[in-house]
């Protein structure tokens, strides 16, 4: 595996992690996304010239920095022109989908969202919107 792969792997892991130790507050759930953390950390200083602590304190500095959160929904009709309606983690009724995960585009969040919630596999073929509502509460892990 090259030295550019163990990097991507290792991003991936971190972010893994600091989603993790943002949203959990369940103390065993805490130290195995530190552990994930620092499995990270070894892996970006075996294939780098820097020193494992300064590794760590680069990611232990950027566990914090949180972007923007996108959720993403599908609005899926039937042939009645009825909605598909979810619970959501609060009980309200909302559009099928959810939190988009890093590495995911759009659409390709919604399709997963859509699969996790409901089973059902759909395929995207428009965006309807983007809406901003920063006064909705960040779900709980």
């Amino acid at each position: 595996m090259s030295a550019q792969s163990v990097v991507i792997l290792a991003h991936e892991l971190q972010a893994i992690a600091a989603a993790g130790l943002t949203y959990s507050n369940k103390v065993f759930d805490r130290e195995r996304y530190t552990r994930i953390r620092d499995i990270a950390v070894e892996l970006v200083a075996s294939v780098s010239d820097e020193p494992v602590e300064k590794v760590k304190h680069i990611f232990e500095s950027d566990a914090d920095f949180q972007t923007p959160k996108i959720s993403t929904r599908a609005a899926i009709f039937n042939e009645n022109d009825e909605i598909l309606l979810v619970k959501d983690y609060d009980g309200k009724w909302v559009l099928p989908g959810g939190w988009c995960d890093y590495d995911q585009t759009i659409m390709s969040n919604t399709v997963k969202e859509v699969f996790e919630e409901t089973g059902l596999i759909v395929e995207p073929y428009r965006l309807v919107g983007i809406f901003e509502n920063q006064n909705r509460p960040q779900p709980e892990s």
